[in-house]
């Protein structure tokens, strides 16, 4: 098993095997679980503290979170912090129209949908909807009408050669 790149060389999960190198996280905080697996994307997990340790039985951590005990722990001090994501946000009608210097019928988008990603779609820009709310601007796609809301949360758009990104503009 792999387990998450961002668990630091040299360190694993610990297991019932290795409460008395646990002992020095009591107090601390740290991943539970009792699947292994669950170490292979650390994304997934939440952090609690540990709170005591039970060394005659194999689910042996327990934390603060309510529940009595799980097979294995990680200190969180161990673990990479995550790299924080670009932030993107949906386009405003001013934005999208200087980005793309647009006139209807002669631009065309590559989309796909979030939700399924095989599925995607070459669509020419048939319009732009303006609206005093900003909420409510947004563009015509072949037959279709989004909202910018609309197409930066269920699309992704595709920008030439570069790779598929989200229908917005990164702050």
């Amino acid at each position: 098993m792999k387990l998450d790149e961002r668990i630091l060389p040299g360190k694993r999960p610990l297991g019932c095997l290795d409460t008395e190198e646990a002992r020095e996280f009591i107090g601390k905080e740290g991943y539970f679980t009792d699947v292994l697996a669950a170490f292979t994307n650390m994304s997934r997990n939440k952090t609690s503290v540990l709170t005591a340790i039970d060394e005659k039985a194999q689910s042996c951590f327990k934390n603060d979170s309510g529940r009595i005990k799980w097979d294995f722990f990680l200190p969180a001090e161990w673990v990479k912090p995550e790299e924080p994501e670009n932030k993107w946000r949906p386009f405003t009608l001013d934005e999208f129209v200087k980005r793309f210097d647009l006139e209807v019928g002669t631009r065309v988008f590559l989309i796909r949908s979030k939700r399924t990603p095989e599925n995607q779609k070459r669509l020419l820009l048939t319009g732009i909807i303006q609206d005093k709310d900003p909420g409510l601007c947004g563009i015509g796609l072949g037959p279709y009408f989004f909202k910018f809301s609309e197409l930066f949360i269920f699309h992704e758009v595709k920008f030439g050669e570069n790779d598929w990104q989200p229908f917005g503009v990164e702050e």
